[in-house]
């Protein structure tokens, strides 16, 4: 089987080169109103496109931020009895202290409290 195009049809442009390049004109002078209008709606720079996005990503920026700075001005530095129910289900006792107060545990708790958990 090969890849190359062997038929020397109507579409062959070696076969009548005249009469190819009239079809070509006519095509695409039938499509030019549509290509135009596709060229008029789109933004002429890829920058301009970008800058259309600016405003609105700004502003989730900033709401990002601010629920960010609201979280951690709320934050107490001792963590509440709740939080650490919640840490303990989640990992072992050494790595939730590790993880809300930043106690480091050493390494013998860590499999101390890995091998309970595996229990």
């Amino acid at each position: 089987m090969s890849d190359r195009f062997t038929t020397r049809g109507p579409l062959d442009p070696r076969v009548d080169p005249a009469r190819w390049e009239r079809r070509v004109r006519s095509i695409m002078g039938a499509a030019r109103p549509q290509l135009d209008a596709i060229a008029a709606a789109r933004p002429p720079l890829p920058l301009v496109a970008l800058a259309t996005w600016f405003r609105p990503v700004l502003a989730g920026a900033a709401l990002v931020a601010a629920i960010a700075a609201a979280t951690l001005l709320s934050a107490s530095s001792e963590p509440a009895a709740e939080t650490w129910g919640v840490a303990e289900l989640i990992a072992p006792e050494p790595v939730a202290a590790w993880l809300l107060v930043g106690v480091l545990p050493n390494a013998e708790e860590v499999v101390l409290a890995l091998e309970e958990e595996g229990r």
